[in-house]
């Protein structure tokens, strides 16, 4: 099971280069995305423009790609794909399974705050959701979590996030088979935040691996860090690595694993 995470930055480096990386790693089985945009009449309501999406003038910014979602399906068209909004209806976490893997649930919880929540005073504190799939695979089910955790200020730990880091916990609790957590925790490593996950027994794959940094070099701040992947003690990862391809301001996560028969 081949599995790829990435923070898309809404396909600003061009929608292009986003789909020659599909195409190289079109081999992947599951692609979680991040900061996934879907067209919507909300973009164009106050709310629309006061999270980015157009101009005081009712212009939409033109480095965001607003039918990403839409585009990521023609482009992988053998996968299942399911986008989950955490703003509103258009913009979100999506995740795109190949065709030939049974999916047995897909779903979302929201982890701070709840669905349509925006702090009108704080465009990065509005609600935040985990995706998820659960995928019967040969030997065992295995659920892959797809999460994009709440943005803002320095990436310490805050009231709010060592919540939204027990809230993913008690959603991780109810499983009772294999799976893997990844994607943009906007966390640096030192924090209470991720050691919570560890401490659960998840094996810190950043961490495990010696990864320096997960950022590309078009995030200009000196913090290196936001993207993780967790296995469950159950999950074998025969592989993982940052790849290298400058596609967005975070680099891909890849892991290849599969439950421990």
């Amino acid at each position: 099971m081949k599995v790829i995470s990435l923070n898309t930055w809404g396909a600003r480096t061009g929608i292009h280069s986003l789909t020659d990386f599909l195409r190289v790693h079109h081999d992947t089985d599951v692609f979680c995305f991040q900061e996934i945009w879907q067209k919507s009449e909300a973009m164009r309501t106050p709310y629309g423009m006061f999270f980015g999406a157009y101009n005081t003038e009712g212009e939409p910014f033109d480095d965001i790609v607003f039918d990403l979602f839409d585009q990521l399906k023609t482009h992988l068209n053998d996968f299942h794909g399911f986008f989950r909004p955490a703003v509103f209806d258009f913009f979100g976490n999506a995740i795109f399974v190949r065709k030939n893997i049974t999916i047995v649930h897909e779903q979302e919880i929201f982890v701070h705050k709840h669905k349509e929540y925006i702090d009108e005073n704080n465009i990065q504190n509005h609600a935040r959701n985990i995706q998820s799939v659960t995928l019967k695979l040969p030997k065992a089910h295995l659920t892959i979590v797809n999460i994009h955790g709440i943005a803002g200020g320095e990436k310490k730990d805050t009231p709010e996030r060592l919540v939204q880091s027990l809230n993913v916990l008690q959603f991780l609790s109810t499983l009772d088979h294999p799976y893997l957590l990844c994607g943009d925790f906007n966390l640096a490593p030192e924090t209470q935040s991720i050691a919570m996950f560890e401490n659960a027994g998840m094996a810190n794959l950043i961490k495990q691996y010696g990864i320096t940094s997960t950022r590309s070099q078009f995030y200009k701040k000196p913090q290196r860090y936001a993207d993780y992947a967790f296995a469950s003690p159950t999950l074998h990862v025969t592989s993982f690595s940052v790849l290298p391809d400058e596609i967005s301001d975070h680099l891909a996560l890849q892991i290849v694993c599969h439950p421990e028969p």
